[in-house]
């Protein structure tokens, strides 16, 4: 078994996992029945708390701004456009938006032991990250590469797929390495979204902004 100072999880991302089995062909009905019947909610609070059992500190769940009550957050004021690829009013969205409501309710209001709520409308789920990661052995449970900026080897770890903290699912620095060509930090990462962008997030990098004019070919390099 895998033990970790400290799990920080994206709540967005994950609750992907932990409602897959009922994402499939979903209706308006079927969404219904899963929010009035707590189905994928009870789930996710269930797996938060097996989660103690790998880890000897702090569990951090991490909350992208919820603007229910249809104001801008924060990025969406200085980037028009960011996240707007995404269908908030599809079955799928408000079966993610009434589980993670309820999700930070549960656990701003209940306190359980060990478990930390991370939320402001002025911040993304990946701004509180930095911070978290500076001390411990640390395990990111999200597939999204914002995060691997944190990345450091035999430290600072990610669980990009399933719902399970085994060897063969940890993502490391010396992955990202192998997979990009480059070490991840902070200033790579970054650098490295702005040129290429981030489709997810409908944010488009230098290379692919038609208004950009390259002097020379540059891309390779």
């Amino acid at each position: 078994m895998l033990i970790y100072d400290k799990l920080i999880v994206d709540t967005s991302n994950i609750f992907y996992r932990v409602a897959a089995l009922y994402l499939k062909d979903l209706k308006q009905e079927t969404v219904s029945n899963l929010i009035k019947n707590n189905t994928v909610f009870n789930q996710y609070k269930a797996f938060i708390e097996k989660l103690k059992g790998q880890s000897v500190g702090e569990i951090c769940l991490l909350f992208d701004p919820m603007m229910s009550n249809g104001n801008m957050s924060a990025r969406l004021k200085i980037k028009e456009g960011y996240k707007t690829t995404r269908d908030k009013n599809s079955p799928v969205s408000q079966l993610r938006l009434d589980t993670l409501e309820k999700l930070y309710s549960e656990f701003i209001v209940e306190k359980r032991s060990r478990i930390s709520v991370y939320h402001d409308v002025s911040l993304e789920a990946d701004d509180f990250v930095e911070k978290l990661t500076e001390t411990g052995k640390c395990l990111m449970l999200t597939s999204d590469e914002d995060f691997a900026r944190y990345l450091e080897e035999g430290r600072v770890e990610m669980l990009r797929k399933g719902l399970s903290i085994k060897d063969e699912s940890i993502y490391t620095a010396k992955a990202f390495e192998t997979k990009h060509g480059f070490k991840p930090s902070i200033a790579s990462v970054t650098f490295w979204k702005a040129l290429y962008g981030d489709v997810s997030d409908n944010i488009v990098g230098v290379f692919k902004d038609p208004s950009t004019k390259i002097i020379k070919t540059a891309s390779d390099e």
